[in-house]
């Protein structure tokens, strides 16, 4: 389905229209968040079973450059299901979660932009699949925890908050951590533990242990249900130690946090530079989320302001594709005094690939690494509903220097209760 640049020029700015409280009609409606949805979420919460809905539809367009002109349409289905087994069995400490994914459509970056991530943190094979399952037990008042099952690592490792507005996938998981080793991230888990010890309220320490081979999502494990633990696939471990200080802005995009972590990969890396294997690989990296300047609150009671992240990775050259990878942005939450609830948000990132990839590949390279400008606002028309458009310029995309750069546009919408 080929779209047209008007159509974002118009959604743009009917999204962008001042909404007021007191609005009767068009988006002015839609503040008024569903309370009888509401109440039956919290009514199934009480009883211990607390269930989750997304849905998300995007249309991109590349505008120019890249391999062709053109655009397309994708979604996302996310639902998910959180069960306290105290209040349903009387199991202490205990929680059942299971999340169902249906990602459809079709991302323009493979057809159009021809870039090394994916312009769209949604894009995924067409497919029903199951992502999470797990099992976790926790004990000493809640502050240790045992975490068992098919897991994923880009929920709980490497994660900043405000990075998490973009949609480039490279905002999502480190360009150290996708290229370089097979770790469980969307829209793929693995069979493994998590453990989580709150060491004091502001400071913890977690570790992850899962096995290297995840499957690969339209090959082998198309609906997410590759299950078991194999010694020939070797071990992915996590470890990561964080500092969030609590509070104030306790669990707001303006919350700061302070993140230190690696991995370790004990699967056979070939060298690229010599043609030897070696047994093993590793990356470190650091996140921050900081608060710029924080207004205590806002229309709806909630914090508002502007705030920053940085992440910077590293991994080895000779058996790594990407070597270095850093990004950084900005958000302003409530940047227009009309719509307090908003953010707007612009970032860039930088990744390094590997300088002998030319030998690997067998053909010079003209270039080493791809960036990304992202300039995005999202629309928070009330709790269950939001629209954001979104523009990127991808410096050399595929990294190679072979594709002029590109720049594409577009907006999503979500749904949530």
């Amino acid at each position: 389905m080929r779209m047209s640049g008007r159509f974002f020029i118009v959604l743009a700015l009917l999204s962008a229209a001042p909404v007021t409280g007191k609005a009767q009609g068009g988006w002015g409606a839609l503040e008024a968040a569903p309370a009888s949805i509401e109440n039956q979420i919290q009514a199934l919460g009480a009883k211990g079973a607390l269930f989750h809905f997304n849905y998300s539809g995007e249309g991109f367009e590349n505008f120019s450059g890249g391999v062709k002109r053109g655009g397309d349409y994708e979604g996302l289905l996310t639902i998910s299901g959180s069960f306290n087994l105290e209040t349903l069995v009387r199991w202490d400490g205990a929680t059942l979660y299971a999340s169902m994914l249906y990602p459809h459509g079709n991302g323009i970056s493979d057809g159009y932009v021809h870039d090394y991530n994916l312009l769209s943190n949604i894009d995924a094979y067409d497919s029903i699949r199951l992502s999470e399952l797990w099992l976790q037990q926790d004990l000493f008042g809640g502050n240790f925890s045992i975490r068992v099952g098919h897991l994923v690592t880009d929920n709980d490792f490497y994660v900043s908050n405000n990075s998490s507005l973009f949609f480039n996938s490279a905002f999502g998981v480190l360009g150290t951590v996708l290229h370089n080793v097979a770790a469980p991230s969307y829209p793929v888990a693995s069979d493994g533990i998590r453990l989580r010890d709150n060491v004091t309220k502001a400071i913890y320490i977690q570790a992850l242990a899962v096995d290297d081979n995840p499957g690969v999502q339209n090959i082998d494990d198309k609906h997410g249900t590759l299950f078991g633990i194999h010694g020939s696939d070797g071990v992915l471990g996590f470890l990561e130690a964080g500092y969030i200080p609590h509070p104030p802005n306790s669990g707001s995009p303006l919350q700061a946090a302070y993140k230190l972590g690696g991995y370790f990969d004990s699967q056979y890396h070939p060298d690229i530079f010599t043609g030897t294997t070696r047994h093993w690989d590793y990356g470190f990296y650091a996140v921050v989320d900081q608060p710029l300047h924080v207004v205590s609150s806002g229309t709806n009671g909630s914090p508002w302001g502007l705030s920053a992240f940085a992440r910077v990775s590293y991994a080895p050259d000779q058996r790594n594709a990407v070597v270095y990878y850093f990004d950084a942005g900005i958000n302003d939450t409530g940047i227009l005094s009309w719509r307090p609830g908003d953010v707007f948000g612009v970032a860039f990132s930088f990744e390094r690939l590997g300088t002998d990839l030319d030998l690997a590949s067998g053909a010079p390279v003209l270039a080493h690494h791809e960036n990304v400008l992202e300039v995005t606002y999202q629309i928070n028309l009330n709790a269950m509903f939001s629209l954001q458009p979104d523009f990127q310029y991808i410096f050399n995309p595929g990294g190679v220097g072979k594709t002029p750069d590109a720049a594409v546009g577009g907006i999503r919408f979500s749904v949530t209760f």
